[in-house]
């Protein structure tokens, strides 16, 4: 049965929860019978088809005019419910009656975010579908896995702007398995979309339960991972190894997404990577398919490593996404240099807070200052991450979660970053200049730069990165006032702070480069109204200036209209005559009843009423509805002008993405070492 669950035979009809009105609900599912019937056929279509468990699917129908809630039905409305909802049995609700019975639960738009976010972020357990439509036409318009979440990126990370917790998106993982002359050999790849960079290795793993591999799966913190199909021919691994696979991403809690063997070709490797990948250093040319298979021999000689990276990045869709492509880097996925730590420690050592209920979410806020606890005794006892996590940015608190599903072997990388730590704590005032003054408050420069790439930023994602840009000066000076000759700075703390931040933050923040951002942002938007209000600067443009011109002098022909009626009808503009503006009726006058009676000869010999109600007596004149229409007209114009123009600066401001992919690193690192 659908999710391993079962509507029970005795339910009667019931209704809904967690939404807006029980009214609104009701109406919503008038045509419960047509719906019932669409629902079974589409879980029964679905469950006879072979490239997707019905198990692993959860299915959300928009409801209202506008998705004002959303509601799951049969089992997994009892997965959602009771996972989610509580213990309540009057939560959940059926309708029809019998073995017609469809168990039905709603959830408001915060709640629908939080779910999305456990199920795809921390469980990866399941894929998600999103339905619109009515009666028994329904269509899927949106769907995300664990590995895929562009669909659902505004409700996963922007519903309400909180963080939580530093959440990311994790990279999507394929895993190929060749044997020849009975040496098995396992090829692993990951694509990070969200971070640009492509992983892949090959490794020898004659364990009969995979321990290399699951080494490997945990230190990338993939939730999905991409399988060759078992019943494809010729697919170059046993059934026992397909087993063990999937055995491995069950206990490391990866959902597996078995994929045609075609996915996996890799003959076409080395020109999708010469699209993808960013120009090598120092070159003045991008990459050729010739150059991808003389720099990345490792990878593409190694067959089970190349046809593993082709199925991840055939599964993400890389190629096909042009704001991706010269934005990747290509890196050897080294699993030597960090602990092996397999999924049976990560969760006895409590590592990363446990998926859901009150370890998950719950933990995440309260780590970040949000829970009800306040007690450091008692978020130690949620998560070595809930511990550790005083990280003042969003993109810290991500590294930190990489740190820790990543710790390092090589002692003496180990001792360099106890030697920064060490010099930091020995400078308390550096240390809270950097984490309370500075660091304290940046925006998500990491999302941003992302938003940026895909040219879908507003001038309010720029004003952030603005302020991103604007603090390296103050992160500059606040390393340069390092003390050195302290006893804490004889390890080799200051030559690495100097050489790993002070030094690449003064060649990102140059002339040529990120002061060159910060001039077009100054000149393009009119950072003196913000941040009430986001709008590019008239100076910025000649026609948009000549515009913003017309309509200020409308503007004042309306003022001196509202000083000439309050003149003529002797009242005080601004308190008891009001000169205003509705999307209705545009600009007109509004005085009370009160002050009607009093003005209404007047009132009658210059002017026209067109409505009065108990918020007063709206009137108007030939000037005055000449004058409303102009500066609709000129609106209407500077509106466009604007929407245009902010294209343009956005696309000028894409060409710096790379930029603040540096600046973000940076950060990021700095902000970890100064949580500790």
């Amino acid at each position: 049965s659908e999710l391993g669950a079962r509507v029970p035979s005795h339910a009667t009809p019931v209704g809904f929860i967690m939404a807006t009105s029980t009214a609104a609900m009701e109406s919503s599912l008038s045509d419960t019978p047509g719906f019932n019937s669409f629902y079974k056929r589409l879980v029964s279509s679905s469950s006879s088809s072979s490239d997707s468990s019905e198990s692993s699917v959860l299915r959300f129908f928009c409801r209202g005019s506008s998705g004002g809630f959303y509601t799951v039905h049969g089992a997994s409305a009892l997965l959602v419910h009771a996972r989610y909802l509580g213990a309540s049995s009057s939560s959940i609700r059926y309708f029809g009656t019998g073995d017609q019975a469809l168990a039905s639960v709603s959830l408001n738009q915060s709640k629908f975010a939080d779910v999305l976010r456990d199920v795809l972020l921390e469980r990866g357990e399941h894929t998600v579908e999103l339905y619109e439509g009515a009666g028994d036409k329904w269509k899927c318009t949106k769907s995300a896995s664990p590995g895929k979440l562009d669909a659902f990126q505004d409700e996963l990370f922007n519903s309400g702007g909180s963080d939580k917790g530093g959440l990311a998106p994790p990279p999507s993982l394929a895993v190929v398995v060749h044997n020849k002359d009975n040496t098995r050999t396992v090829g692993v790849a990951s694509v990070d979309a969200y971070r640009r960079v492509l992983n892949a290795t090959a490794f020898v793993d004659t364990s009969e339960s995979l321990v290399a591999l699951e080494h490997a799966v945990m230190q990338t913190g993939a939730r999905e991972c991409v399988v060759l199909r078992t019943d494809d021919a010729g697919a170059g691994a046993s059934n026992g190894d397909a087993r063990r696979v999937e055995d491995v991403l069950r206990r490391c809690s990866v959902l597996p997404t078995p994929r045609p063997k075609s996915d996996f070709d890799a003959r076409a490797l080395p020109d999708n990577l010469a699209r993808l990948l960013r120009r090598p250093d120092g070159a003045t040319d991008g990459w050729t398919p010739a150059l991808v298979s003389e720099r990345h021999k490792a990878v593409l000689e190694s067959p089970a490593a190349a046809a593993a990276l082709a199925g991840a990045m055939k599964y993400v869709e890389a190629v096909a996404d042009s704001s991706g492509h010269a934005r990747y880097e290509l890196r050897a996925l080294d699993t030597q240099s960090f602990m092996r730590i397999d999924s049976a420690a990560a969760k006895a050592l409590h590592v990363l807070p446990l998926a859901g209920g009150r370890s998950g979410l719950a933990a995440e806020a309260e780590a970040n200052g949000g829970g009800t606890s306040t007690s450091s005794s008692n978020r130690a006892c949620t998560s070595i991450y809930a511990l550790l996590c005083h990280q003042r940015t969003p993109m810290g608190k991500r590294l930190l979660r990489t740190w820790l599903k990543q710790p390092l072997v090589n002692e003496s990388l180990i001792e360099a970053r106890h030697d920064v730590v060490e010099l930091l704590s020995n400078a308390p005032s550096v240390l809270s200049t950097l984490r309370d003054a500075v660091m304290r408050g940046l925006p998500d420069a990491e999302r941003l730069a992302r938003k940026l790439e895909r040219q879908n930023a507003t001038l309010q994602d720029l004003c952030l990165l603005y302020k991103v840009s604007s603090a390296i000066p103050l992160l500059i000076t606040a390393l340069g006032s390092l003390d050195t000759s302290a006893p804490g700075a004889r390890g080799r703390g200051a030559e690495i702070l100097a050489d790993r931040f002070a030094k690449p933050f003064e060649e990102l923040h140059t002339e040529d480069k990120l002061r060159r951002f910060e001039s077009l942002i100054e000149a393009a938007i009119d950072l003196s109204r913000v941040p009430e209000e986001y709008a590019v600067n008239p100076s910025y443009d000649q026609k948009l200036q000549e515009l913003r011109e017309e309509r200020d002098a409308v503007e004042a022909r309306l003022e001196a209209m509202g000083v000439k009626a309050a003149k003529v009808l002797g009242l005080e503009l601004g308190k008891s005559l009001k000169l205003e503006r509705t999307t209705v009726h545009g600009y007109h006058f509004r005085i009370t009843k009160t002050e009607e009676q009093k003005v209404r000869k007047k009132l009658s010999a210059h002017y026209t009423v067109f409505d009065t109600r108990k918020d007063g007596c709206k009137f108007h004149s030939s000037e005055l509805r000449n004058a409303a229409a102009d500066y609709e007209r000129l609106t209407k114009k500077y509106e466009a002008s604007q929407r245009e123009l902010t294209a343009q600066v956005v696309e000028v401001a894409s060409s710096f993405v790379e930029l603040f992919d540096g600046v973000t690193n940076k950060i990021a690192e700095l902000d970890v070492l100064c949580g500790f």
